[in-house]
Parts: C-alpha cells; sequence; structure tokens
C-alpha cells in the first residue's frame, strides 16, 4: 500500500511548498519530532486560515487536533479554494439533517452535536489515522475519499470525488495535514 508522504526536503509552509520558497526552519521530519501538533501547525500557517478558523470555532474538533494522543488526516483546502465556494461552509445548513449528510457521532465520539453546514464541511475534510492509496471514510456519514497516484499533480496525488490536486503534506505529532487545491465535493 503506497503511503503519502512529504517531500523530503519540503520545509516552511503550503506557501513555501507552492512557490517553492525556503523561509523554513527545518524538514516536515524535523517539525514532528519537535511536538508541532495539528492545532499548532494550523495556526502558523497562512494559506489555510479559512479552513482553520472553522475548525477552530467547533470545540471538539479543536480538542482533537490539540491532543497528542489523536491520528488524524486533515484534508485542507487552500483560502483560495474556501474563497471560491459560491456558498460558504457556514452560509448553509441542512436544515435539520434533510440531506442525510449528518456526522457520524462516533468518529468524533459524541463531540459534533449539530450537522449544519460548517459541520458537515469539517467533517468531510478529517479522516481518523493515516491516509493512503485507496479509500477512506471521513467523519461525515456516507462520504469517503479515495487518495490515488498522480505524476502529474504537484503533490504527486489527487483526491477523489472532484480530482482535487494535492499540493503538499505536513507532518505532525498527531497527524498530518493534506493541503489540496480545491474543496471536496461532498
Amino acid at each position: 500500500m503506497n503511503s503519502l508522504s512529504a517531500p523530503a526536503n519540503q520545509g516552511g509552509d503550503l506557501v513555501d511548498a507552492i512557490t517553492g520558497g525556503s523561509r523554513g526552519t527545518g524538514s516536515i521530519a524535523d517539525q514532528a519530532k519537535s511536538g508541532i501538533t495539528l492545532a499548532d501547525a494550523l495556526t502558523a500557517e497562512r494559506g489555510t486560515s479559512l479552513w482553520w478558523s472553522y475548525a477552530r470555532d467547533n470545540p471538539g474538533i479543536t480538542r482533537r487536533l490539540d491532543s497528542r494522543f489523536e491520528n488524524l488526516t486533515l484534508l485542507v483546502p487552500i483560502d483560495q479554494a474556501v474563497l471560491a465556494l459560491e456558498k460558504k461552509p457556514h452560509q448553509s445548513s441542512s436544515g435539520g439533517d434533510k440531506s442525510g449528510w449528518g456526522l457520524s457521532l462516533g468518529g468524533l465520539g459524541g463531540l459534533l452535536a449539530s450537522s449544519d453546514g460548517t459541520d458537515r464541511f469539517l467533517g468531510a475534510h478529517i479522516i481518523d489515522g493515516k491516509l493512503s492509496a485507496g479509500k477512506h471514510k471521513t467523519l461525515l456519514d456516507g462520504f469517503e475519499v479515495e487518495l490515488v497516484s498522480d505524476k502529474k499533480a504537484k503533490g504527486g496525488w489527487r483526491v477523489k470525488p472532484g480530482n482535487v490536486e494535492v499540493l503538499g503534506v505536513k507532518e505532525t505529532v498527531n497527524g498530518r495535514i493534506v493541503y489540496l487545491s480545491k474543496v471536496l465535493q461532498y
């Protein structure tokens, strides 16, 4: 099974990964060893502040992203992708979950009680465990993603549905952030 991994020489944040800059203070492996959590990495990341602002508003998710006892994969669309949405996650609601897209309470240990648009958005972009090639259930009930190798993509991978390009990966002590060029179609 192929595992998604970050380029060995990548440092800095997503902006550096895309532009080829070298502001970083060490390799991804060094950052993980130093104890950086998913929450720490997202706080420092300028290119994904919109996704992080949605996650910070959910105490259950924030606790998991800050916990050193978790192992999560975050599929985080860059800010440009979120801004390109016609209807932002906070502007949509399932209206009492009429759509059937409620979040898996088992996936978040009962920490998500609502099924509004923001929670659905976040749940579709979080996976329990480490992402590798193949299909994976997200925390959004009934929604799964598939990671496929693509040598033409900047990060060497694409996520389906939507054929979304992986731009880069950042490892942390409690999981990894997979930066996406678009929001997943959930």
